[in-house]
């Protein structure tokens, strides 16, 4: 949320050495020793610790890498290679007995959710997509969102109660890319699997999966081995027919088309090689239909290497056959020769469907970046820079866009209002930020910080996705209501503690929602942040301390300690 290097060297540099040891496409691990590859970060830390405190985003990455691998590599014993090998026999084992661990797991279990309900903020767990039936409710009550790796959830009374809709299809848990439905039947939806899970930069996708019941039932329709790490992030159906659909599978563009009970399945497009590798992959993030027109398509891609940062939009004609593509963002208007932009985002209006809109984030100088809107009012051929603003909708406290969120709608009713989704969201109009949702970590005002989903209505309704669950504006984001509601369980913890004394003590460290604490009765939720390890310690029947770890703080380090009274009201520190 804050500028993380002092100097494009340093963020040269370690940007480089994650690229070669942490790809985004492809196994997680490489061929080196994981004991040999941690102590080499840790040495290289310790040397800049202006890289940890304030931690930078590399370095949050870096823990998660640890985290993640601490479990799966059989770390503690040197000899053994830390190699996705191991994980992945863990994977094969499990699917080929996938009936019998799935089921007997469902039956023979008696696990209840037990929390975090009812909590006075807005700090579930990450929604990263939402879908609203406007096809079988026309009242805009049942929604569906997507969880980063809880599955898919469902409600029918506008948020007040939810369900997992995924549970009971024996799906293992899985994250939510994106949710897409048949514009001619509520009940056929599909989803893109993935997630970013808590590592945020590797994914385990199962592929495209669809429910012809409403979400009561889920089926695997495009697979995507589990040796891929690859994720679906973005799902296009045809209006035309909509048993045909066009899907983001990493790199790829792939073409569904129902035939009976099979699906037919073709990549019509690949995005190019950079040339380089790992992370040089151009990952396909947006897809969207030219208005009136669903033989044509607009896809955004992503691109992370530091040396690039070369992002690109293009437009596909003739998508039901063989595709006549054509690259867009060569023609934006910049201030240098090239324009360097880690991703896109792409935004059109069936008011004027010749017009397309694209927000990126767009380095100038390699050292400082920014964010701005391009527009095309003739199907891309040429462009306007229509906004441009290092502070405004980029900074934190005013929306925030950066690589890992960024949004943008068109307003169906008024072409000159657009919402840009980043830290919170903005609302332009006439290209001048007018309203900003507040910057609320904790949750505060009905809004979670980070947002990875942005949704309109054609009454103007607003739905979005974040780190803390979901949220809904009926006035253009003058203020908004948090529609969490009950029963839903999407909460991630990094770590749990209780006491020997009293075992319905329980505190849990989360990913983006700080710490919550039960205490026999009720949840509470405190702190700052990402929180890891956590510990409770017995004091009296009347009082219990709390110590817990922020994520980032150095490993374990305790950085802060809380100490509840229940004579008292609150917490006391």
């Amino acid at each position: 949320m804050r500028p993380i290097f002092s100097s494009f060297s340093a963020y040269a540099f370690i940007v480089y050495v994650l690229a070669v040891f942490f790809p985004q496409s492809g196994n997680s691990q490489t061929g080196e020793n994981y004991i040999n590859t941690a102590m080499g970060w840790e040495n290289y830390y310790n040397q800049h610790p202006e890289l940890t405190n304030p931690p930078s985003h590399e370095y949050k990455n870096y823990l998660r890498w640890r985290g993640f691998w601490d479990q799966r590599s059989q770390s503690m014993d040197t000899s053994l290679s830390g190699k996705p090998s191991l994980i992945s026999a863990v994977v094969n084992q499990y699917l080929e007995g996938i009936d019998y661990f799935q089921r007997s797991t469902a039956v023979a279990s008696n696990w209840k959710p037990l929390g975090p309900v009812n909590l006075e903020y807005q700090t579930n767990g990450l929604v990263q997509a939402v879908y609203v039936d406007t096809v079988s409710d026309k009242s805009n009550n049942t929604i569906y969102i997507g969880s980063n790796s809880g599955g898919i959830w469902k409600t029918f009374d506008g948020g007040l109660h939810w369900q997992n809709v995924t549970d009971r299809s024996y799906l293992p848990c899985i994250g939510i890319w994106d949710i897409q439905a048949d514009p001619t039947n509520g009940n056929i939806l599909y989803a893109g699997t993935g997630g970013n899970f808590m590592e945020r930069d590797y994914y385990y996708g199962l592929g495209i999966i669809r429910t012809e019941d409403a979400g009561y039932s889920w089926q695997v329709i495009y697979p995507i081995p589990e040796t891929e790490f690859t994720q679906v992030y973005k799902i296009a159906v045809d209006p035309s027919n909509p048993e045909r659909l066009y899907a983001a599978v990493g790199t790829r563009l792939v073409r569904l088309i129902k035939n009976g009970l099979t699906w037919d399945t073709t990549t019509i497009f690949t995005t190019p090689d950079s040339g380089f590798s790992f992370d040089e992959h151009r990952m396909i993030r947006d897809i969207e239909f030219v208005p009136g027109k669903p033989d044509t398509l607009y896809i955004a891609t992503d691109h992370r290497h530091w040396n690039g940062r070369q992002a690109q939009v293009w437009r596909l004609s003739g998508v039901t056959g063989n595709p006549v593509t054509m690259q867009l963002d060569c023609n934006f208007p910049t201030d240098t020769n090239q324009l360097f932009s880690t991703r896109f985002e792409i935004a059109v209006t069936k008011k004027n469907p010749n017009s397309v809109y694209v927000i990126g984030d767009y380095y100038p100088n390699s050292t400082s970046n920014r964010v701005a809107i391009w527009k095309s009012e003739d199907c891309g051929a040429s462009w306007g820079k229509m906004y441009d603003a290092a502070q405004s909708i980029y900074s934190a406290g005013r929306g925030g866009v950066n690589y890992y969120r960024m949004e943008l709608l068109i307003d169906p009713s008024d072409t000159s209002i657009v919402y840009v989704g980043g830290l919170t969201v903005s609302r332009l109009e006439n290209w001048q930020v007018v309203k900003t949702t507040d910057e609320n970590p904790g949750g505060e005002n009905g809004y979670h910080v980070d947002t990875r989903d942005l949704v309109i209505l054609n009454n103007g309704h607003l739905f979005a996705g974040n780190d803390g669950g979901i949220s809904k504006s009926i006035n253009r984001i003058n203020t908004w209501t948090d529609i969490n509601g009950a029963d839903l369980f999407l909460t991630q913890y990094w770590d749990m503690g209780s006491t020997n004394q009293k075992p319905e003590w329980i505190g849990g460290g989360t990913q983006d929602n700080r710490y919550s604490l039960f205490d026999g009765n009720q949840w509470q939720n405190n702190g700052t942040g990402d929180r890891a390890n956590m510990s409770v310690n017995y004091e009296s029947d009347t009082a219990f301390f709390v110590y817990s770890a922020i994520f980032g703080s150095g490993g374990g380090s305790i950085r802060y300690y809380f100490k509840r009274w229940r004579s008292n009201l609150g917490w006391g520190h």
